[in-house]
């Protein structure tokens, strides 16, 4: 019975999320800094006042180009978990980044006040549901 739950917590997930901005650009990422993979239950994205559970496409184009600010250039990469996908431990994944030519900290306060999110995941094991969230 010791051997099962040291088997269990060697392998536990701890998924992060960080926010970092510099100039022009804003990248919102998770990380695992646990020992094991995470195994992605459910993904929900809160842009504005707009709430997405699930995305499969997608979500965040119109939504950064209904900002209400002269928007004439922007580049942007995004990343969607799935459910059943998996963040593996010490793994990195860029959720989204966005860049703006113009516009500078006003259009980059904008993303960060409208953008949240939640994560729900689990260990292999799928015994005990964590979220996470911004």
């Amino acid at each position: 019975m010791a051997g099962r739950k040291h088997n269990r917590l060697s392998v536990r997930p701890f998924v992060i999320s960080h926010i970092e901005r510099d100039k022009n650009a804003i990248l919102i990422y998770l990380r695992n800094d646990g020992l094991g993979p995470a195994l992605i239950k459910g993904f929900y994205v809160k842009l504005g006042n707009k709430e997405v559970v699930n995305p499969n496409n997608d979500p965040y184009k119109n939504w950064v180009l209904s900002g209400g600010r002269e928007i004439t250039s922007f580049e942007y990469e995004y990343f969607i978990p799935t459910v059943n996908s998996t963040i593996k431990a010490n793994d990195k994944v860029q959720l989204l980044k966005v860049t703006f030519v113009k516009g500078g900290d006003e259009l980059l306060d904008l993303v960060e006040e409208q953008f949240s999110f939640r994560i729900t995941y689990t260990s292999m094991y799928e015994d005990k549901l964590c979220t996470w969230g911004v």
